[in-house]
């Protein structure tokens, strides 16, 4: 007796939970716009063309961090270090060494962690000073690693791992390994989806990144290849709150970027030009925006801006590159060179 009376009461738990849920999406119609300027979401752009190197121009540039007047990016599989004014400080990596995958800027010590090759990672000053490197692990390969970060002096991988499932059939798992800054491992935690309201749909589990949510929590995001359930979902997180469903040691897997007060998702890799999206929810004003070719550059008229790439784990600032025939009317100078924009988000 006892036991049907915890089934009916969970049950009826459930039902209300779901009632509830309906009720907050109810209370918070939100209209998705499908038109949107790079003004209703950036407090600030600022342009960086970059200077030519020997003569020649950089045909593109991505990763891009800045650290003070620094800005470090990729082009090529090359390291490079500008200054703000997009003046070339040095070069980085050598590429009969080493093609860069990824890199992490240790401002403290001022120094670059570089991962590139198969498990190879080179430690660098902010001069371009090989330090010193070493190999990840001997059974690590570059399909493991999905994303890697520096936070609070330790460095969070996303990796792939050979697990069992409880059938102990050979499966493949996601986990979040902590290493020391000589990435010494220290602990591990397994990525776990987020329950949400619905199954996800087309889970796209090839690009996974790391990011710090404004509580200060590591999670995981990727941006799912149908953009149908994105408003909901962001949604019922926010009424999740900062523990997000899943427990203090798992390491939550979410649909969207989480930013102090924009919520971005962006898919521009799909084959099919029309399920490629940029989605953004703003959770202090409650509008979203479901953009295919993205937000419009009303700050330089460069045209759409698809490609937004976070410049930090915490979503304040943002990055994308034009070239070519969109930077005529206003960089007329630069029309042939890489120019780099800082996208600073409203607070």
């Amino acid at each position: 007796m006892k036991q049907i009376t915890c089934i009916i009461l969970a049950a009826m738990l459930l039902l209300c939970g779901g009632f509830g849920y309906e009720h907050l999406l109810a209370g918070r119609s939100t209209d998705i716009n499908r038109n949107g300027e790079l003004s209703d979401i950036a407090e600030s752009v600022t342009a960086i063309p970059l200077k030519p190197i020997n003569g020649r121009s950089l045909t593109e540039a991505h990763d891009i961090q800045k650290e003070g007047n620094d800005l470090f990016l990729i082009s090529q599989g090359v390291l490079y270090r500008f200054n703000r004014q997009g003046e070339l400080i040095c070069q980085i990596t050598d590429p009969e060494e080493i093609q860069v995958a990824g890199y992490l800027v240790h401002s403290l010590k001022r120094q670059l962690i570089v991962l590139g090759n198969v498990n190879d990672i080179y430690y660098y000053t902010f001069d371009g000073e090989l330090l010193f490197k070493k190999k990840l692990r001997k059974d690590f390969n570059e399909e493991q690693l999905m994303s890697a970060v520096l936070h609070r002096g330790k460095i969070y991988t996303a990796e792939r791992v050979m697990a069992t499932d409880t059938l102990r059939r050979p499966c493949i798992k996601q986990q979040v390994q902590v290493y020391d800054t000589y990435f010494r491992p220290l602990e591990s935690h397994p990525i776990v989806e987020t329950a949400l309201s619905h199954p996800v749909l087309s889970p796209n589990t090839q690009s996974v990144c790391l990011r710090v949510s404004p509580g200060g929590r590591i999670y995981a995001y990727s941006a799912p290849c149908e953009s149908e359930h994105l408003l909901r979902d962001s949604l019922y997180l926010h009424q999740q709150g900062e523990m997000m469903g899943v427990n203090e040691d798992d390491v939550p897997l979410l649909p969207v970027s989480l930013g102090s007060r924009y919520w971005l998702a962006v898919n521009q890799h799909a084959e099919e030009a029309d399920r490629r999206y940029v989605f953004c929810w703003d959770c202090y004003d409650n509008q979203a925006w479901e953009l295919n070719d993205g937000f419009t550059d009303d700050f330089f008229q460069t045209g759409s801006v698809a490609a937004l790439e976070p410049m930090d784990l915490y979503g304040h600032t943002y990055s994308f590159t034009k070239r070519g025939e969109t930077l005529r009317h206003a960089f007329p100078e630069a029309a042939d060179s890489t120019v780099v924009f800082i996208v600073r988000m409203k607070a």
